[in-house]
């Protein structure tokens, strides 16, 4: 039981497995609307979130380089 929980607290680095389900599911939700924004404007401010939403998730699984190098 305890090398179960090593290896989950390794993965995420503490984190909680429930935060990286939200911004998973933020990434899609911004991912979509990018794609049927018609406001061209708009769709540019989703595609920054997609970004922040992705190196957050990328910078609590643990790949801090490719996580700041996206931000």
């Amino acid at each position: 039981m305890y090398n179960l929980f090593f290896l989950i607290e390794r993965y995420t680095e503490g984190y909680r497995d429930e935060l990286l389900d939200v911004f998973s599911i933020l990434s899609i939700i911004c991912g979509i609307f990018v794609i049927i924004s018609k406001n061209p404007i708009i769709s540019v401010l989703f595609l920054i979130s997609l970004f922040l939403n992705i190196s957050a998730y990328l910078i609590l699984l643990g790949v801090n380089f490719i996580g700041l190098s996206t931000y």
